[in-house]
Formats: structure tokens, C-alpha cells, sequence
């Protein structure tokens, strides 16, 4: 029987990895658009590392990290 949750199984972890990577690629967009007005200070350059890297782990996570059961 399946133990995985919900997130981990196919097609959902597909689909949570593909809205994960939009999320990175429109966190990217706000922050050049924020650093090329010149606003926002350090913010922008957070959201231009931290997006991207977040995404990664969530994918990484949902789709090939598997939890022990040892209960």
C-alpha cells in the first residue's frame, strides 16, 4: 500500500514542481524589474537568490526525497 503523502505522488508532484518553477521564474522577473527601477534595496537581490534556491529544495523534495517509515 501507498504511504506517501499526497504531494509525493505522481502526477501532483509534477504539477507542484512545474508551480514551483513558474514561482521561481516570476520571483527572477520582480526583482530585475526592481533592480533595474533601482528600488527596493536589498529585497530584490534576496528574491533574485532566494527564489530560485527555494524552488530547487521544494522540487528536489517533492520529487526525489524519500522519508524513511522505520516507526
Amino acid at each position: 500500500m501507498e504511504t506517501r503523502p499526497w504531494a509525493h505522488r505522481r502526477p501532483q508532484n509534477l504539477i507542484v514542481g512545474f508551480a514551483f518553477i513558474l514561482l521561481a521564474v516570476a520571483l527572477v522577473i520582480q526583482a530585475v524589474r526592481y533592480i533595474s527601477d533601482g528600488t527596493g534595496g536589498l529585497v530584490p537581490f534576496l528574491m533574485l537568490l532566494g527564489g530560485p534556491a527555494l524552488s530547487i529544495y521544494y522540487i528536489w523534495y517533492f520529487n526525489f526525497y524519500e522519508e524513511s517509515a522505520d516507526i
